[in-house]
Order: structure tokens, then sequence, then C-alpha cells
């Protein structure tokens, strides 16, 4: 016969779920439980049994950007996990190890524990997942999947992963799986900067949590709407969204805050407002170094760049002056501001490259390039720019490839030794 303390911890593990999708994954109530259950959990010494609860308290710290406290629940959750050769659990555990790496900006980890999971992804088995740790774990994995392959600079098998995410949660008839599997598809369409693609997920994703009542989903897609709106050139008017969305969120649940200010950030820099995209960055830099955050290190670094170049108003000051046999650089005037976004973009391909992140090396190096031809470096800018591009093998459609591609024809065209064959 159950004593009351298993008896408490079973209704509380029921309980936590539910909770988290109608109030969110982050809020006071959901951390109660998860606080109440773990004390439960030690009484009872069976952490096996209140497993799908440990993988709800890591998922609260996920949404509460709290990492290293993540990376520690994870490494529980595998120790469990393969002390007791349980698939389910295993399946859960790698899932989450995956999910963990993501956030922390170890793609290459994330990708392989992702696809463990899948691989031991019994259809028959853990469909009951759903039930048991808020949504399927095939989709989750998925889901994550397909944002990871982007980074590692793999467009085009991103958005097949993501299609597959979104048909497989269809087929289950689980709002949450699905919602869950939408909401990272706007973040996918966001990323890849298809301003269309995103408006027309987050729509969707905002009418299948409004008619669920899944009021972080519904947060989710209306930043996600609201930056597909900055992306289609209505700057001001998705910023607003993403501020009003961010505020509602801080009052309801204290969240809000990273990795929106990212968001944010991009935003003022489509409307010129430079300081308040620095002091956005600033704030996302703050909670990063306390948090593990490292998923948007790159982007951070090179989006501070481009804001400290509209600061200084470098878009309307040529740096250079061309003679009609080379260039001149005028390096002896360059402001100080100048130089810290040529030190930004350097830090940003750094970071890029240490994490193997192809696409947010491609925007660094992009973001160098430009800045180079305006200094009048056109070899280095070319060379840099061609060595990144040429080593990526899919993608050639999106946004960033072709504004790359775009550039690498202007520099080639505008080089030295082609101006000098022009000339003779």
């Amino acid at each position: 016969m159950l004593g009351h303390s298993e008896r408490e911890l079973t209704l509380q593990t029921l309980l936590a779920p539910a909770l988290m999708a109608a109030k969110g994954y982050g809020t006071t109530e959901v951390e109660q439980i998860y606080d109440r259950v773990l004390a439960l959990a030690q009484q009872v010494e069976d952490f096996p049994r209140v497993f799908p609860v440990l993988v709800g308290v890591g998922a609260f710290h996920v949404v509460r950007g709290k990492y290293l406290t993540a990376h520690e629940v994870a490494t529980q959750l595998l120790r469990v996990a393969e002390s007791e050769q349980d698939p389910g659990l295993l399946v859960e555990a790698h899932a989450f190890m995956g999910v963990v790496a993501f956030y922390r900006g170890e793609f290459t980890t994330a990708s392989a524990q992702l696809e463990h999971s899948m691989a031991l992804y019994d259809p028959q088995q853990h469909q009951v997942h759903a039930m048991q740790y808020g949504q399927d774990p095939w989709v989750a994995c998925c889901s994550y999947l397909a944002w990871t392959l982007w980074c590692l600079g793999y467009p085009d098998q991103a958005q097949e992963r993501s299609r597959e995410a979104i048909t497989a949660a269809q087929t289950l008839h689980h709002p949450m799986s699905l919602a869950f599997a939408l909401g990272l598809a706007t973040i996918l369409q966001n990323v890849c900067r298809d301003p269309r693609a995103g408006y027309d997920r987050a729509e969707e994703l905002i009418a299948l949590a409004s008619e669920h009542g899944l009021p972080y989903w519904v947060a989710q897609g209306e930043v996600a709407r609201g930056r597909a709106l900055v992306q289609s050139g209505r700057a001001k008017e998705g910023l607003a969204q993403i501020q009003q969305t961010m505020q509602v969120r801080r009052d309801q649940d204290g969240l809000g805050g990273r990795p929106s200010f990212v968001l944010l950030a991009e935003a003022y820099e489509a409307t010129g407002e430079a300081e308040a995209g620095l002091q956005a960055l600033a704030e996302a830099q703050a909670t990063a170094k306390s948090s593990g955050e490292r998923f948007s290190e790159a982007e951070v670094y090179r989006l501070k760049g481009e804001l400290l170049l509209t600061q200084e108003g470098n878009r309307r000051k040529p740096l250079f002056v061309v003679s009609s046999r080379r260039s001149v650089s005028n390096s002896h005037r360059v402001a100080p501001g100048i130089q810290e976004a040529e030190a930004c973009f350097v830090k940003a391909l750094d970071v890029a490259r240490r994490q193997n992140a192809k696409s947010l090396e491609l925007r660094a190096a992009t973001s160098v390039a430009r800045l180079w031809q305006r200094q009048g470096k056109l070899m280095e800018a070319r060379k840099l720019l061609y060595e990144v591009y040429h080593c990526l093998t899919e993608g050639f459609e999106t946004k960033d490839l072709e504004e790359a591609k775009a550039l690498l024809d202007e520099l080639a065209a505008n080089s030295p030794s082609r101006r000098e064959r022009r000339s003779q």
C-alpha cells in the first residue's frame, strides 16, 4: 500500500505537465510543484518513477535560461536512464541532453544526442510520452534537430526535418506536441530570414495555441510574427509587437528577457535605433554570462558590430578613396567605434568556427567583408567570404547565401586586377 508521500508524489507528477501546458513552462506555480516533487522523490528514493518530473525540472530551467543547472539535470537523467537500461528513459535522457547542448552552443553534440534519441524511439511504446512529458519526444527532437541543422549550415535539411516534425505531430492529435513543432518551425523560418513563411507559421501557431489554451506558445507565436514583420520591412510594427509580448510575459511569469533581447536588437537595427539595440545586447550578454547560454553568442557579437557601425554613421561616410590603380585605406581616420565593430565581427567569426556553426559563420564573414569593402580591402574581403561561402553545400536560395553570393560577385567585379584589365 502506498504511503502518504508516494501518493502525493503520484498526484504531483500528474499535475506538473498539465499545469505546464496551461500556465507555461517557467511559471512560479510550476517551479513550486517541481520543488515539492524533488523533495518527495528524495523521501521515496525512486528516481526512475519520478523521471518525468525530473525532465520537467530540466525544461523549467531551460525556459528560465539556467543552462548550467539544466545541464546538471540532464546529466542526472542520463545516469538514471543508463543504470536502468530502460529504452523509454533513454529516449528522454538523450533528447534532453541534446536540447541542453544546443542552448550551450554545442551544436555537433546536440545533433548527435537528438538523432540518438530519435533512433531509440518506438512509436508503439513511446507515443504515451506525449501525455507523460508534455510533448512527444520524437517530435521535440526532430524540431530541435531542424534548428540545429540550420546552425551547422544545412538549411535545406533543416526545413525538411521541420516539416517532418509537424507532420508527425499532426498524426498524434496532441495539441501540445503540434504547438511545439510549430513553435520551433516559426523560429526556423525567422533564422532563415523568410518573412512570409515565418509570418504564416506564426499565425498557425497562435491560432492553435489560442484554441487549446497554451499561453506560452501564443506568446512564442506573437514574437515570431513580430520578427517576421521586421524582416518584411515593417520594422516599427514588428518591434512594437515584440516589445508588447515581452512585457506581457514579464508581468505574467517573469520571463520575456533572453533570448528575446537578441530579437529586440535585430529590430532596433532595422529601425536604426543603435543605442537601444546595443543596450538590449548588453543585457543579453550579461544574462548569458551567468546562464551558460551560447547558442546565440556569435550572432550577439555580429549584431553588436552592425549596431556600432550604425551608431558611427558608417553607412553614410566613405572609409576609403579608390584611385584608378589601387585602393587607398584611410585606416588612420577610422573611428574607435568602427574599430570596435570590426573586432566584434572577428569575435563572431571565432565563436561560430569554434561551434562549427557554418550559417552563423557565413553571416559574420559577410559583415566583415562588407566592412572591408568600404575600407578598400577588396582582396581580403573576397578571400574571407569566398572560403566560408564555398564550404556550404546547400541552401543557395536562402537570403543569407544569396546576399553573400551577390557580395562576392561585386567584390570580384571591383577587384584591382579586374579594374586594371578594364583600363587596358
